[in-house]
């Protein structure tokens, strides 16, 4: 739609490492308000909108495990929130059955309404972690073998393709992400 999006990754090398959460959310903080106090200064400065390059982290992709969701995934989760969008995404959802998607989703969804905590996209994604066929052989019966397939855009089985609507796709996903910025 006639604008060029420039995305950038900042991967954050060991995460939950250290048992003091303070001592991991405080340089990642930072670094997302550096960002923020950056951005507002080249505001301040002579330089047309259309050639200012906007150094805020829009949204945090923030990946939980599959199965479970523990305090520190909610503790980040809530502060992180308030700085700026975050994302929650389930990985390896090809692990979980439906009964255990809806699950998980259920209780991450009734723990960020407890907090009082808005996630962007509204609630946690379920990712795929690669396009597999699974193969079951019957024990019982050496003819007998039952495959599956998985498939990362097959919107049934995985929420890719809507993250990446959110993330690339979307008119306006920079508007959508200015709840904090």
């Amino acid at each position: 739609n006639g604008f060029e999006l420039l995305a950038g990754i900042t991967d954050t090398v060991g995460f939950g490492d250290e048992m003091d959460l303070q001592k991991v959310f405080e340089p990642m903080q930072r670094v997302i308000k550096d960002k923020m106090i950056i951005h507002y200064m080249s505001g301040q400065l002579d330089i047309p909108f259309e050639e200012r390059y906007d150094p805020r982290i829009h949204v945090v992709l923030y990946f939980v495990e599959p199965h479970a969701t523990d305090e520190n995934d909610m503790s980040f989760i809530k502060e992180f929130s308030k700085l700026t969008n975050v994302m929650v995404l389930v990985s390896k959802a090809d692990t979980m059955t439906q009964e255990e998607r809806e699950e998980q989703k259920n209780e991450i969804m009734k723990r960020l309404a407890q907090e009082k905590v808005q996630i962007y996209g509204g609630r946690p994604f379920f990712i795929l972690c690669q396009d597999r066929t699974y193969k079951f052989e019957d024990p019982d019966d050496d003819d007998k073998i039952t495959s599956f397939h998985w498939k990362i855009e097959d919107k049934r089985q995985s929420d890719f393709t809507k993250v990446r609507d959110l993330l690339f796709r979307e008119v306006d996903t920079v508007n959508k992400m200015q709840k904090h910025l």
